[in-house]
């Protein structure tokens, strides 16, 4: 799946929402313990769904400047990926991780510092 496909999907409501969502510290990229069992869900997921792909998409707040919002989206889902490859063995090519963008799904900022997962 190329970025523009999975950003088209995304932007167009085509992926379904696994309704898990990892969160993350303003302006941090590092995957907290208290987010690990939502992970270990998602591999979970994709451990009785064998033949599923799954998009990490990364988010944060329209507080975090600029110039910082792709690396910081991108490096989310990233390490999202990585984990679930590296702790559940899930194979890379059954996630695709893009950084999304700024979220303002929630009226609180600090809401908006997340990594969601779309099948």
């Amino acid at each position: 799946m190329t970025l523009v496909v999975v950003m088209t999907a995304l932007a167009a409501g085509a992926q379904t929402p696994l309704n898990k969502t990892v969160r993350f510290q303003k302006d941090s990229v590092n995957i907290s313990e208290s987010q690990e069992l939502i992970i270990a869900n998602i591999a979970e997921y994709l451990g009785n769904n064998p033949g599923k792909t799954i998009i990490i998409g990364g988010y944060t707040s329209a507080e975090t400047p600029a110039s910082r919002v792709n690396a910081i989206c991108e490096e989310r889902a990233a390490n999202v990926k990585k984990y679930l490859e590296e702790r559940h063995h899930i194979p890379a090519e059954r996630l695709v991780a893009v950084g999304v963008g700024v979220s303002t799904r929630y009226d609180t900022p600090e809401f908006n510092e997340y990594v969601s997962f779309y099948k």
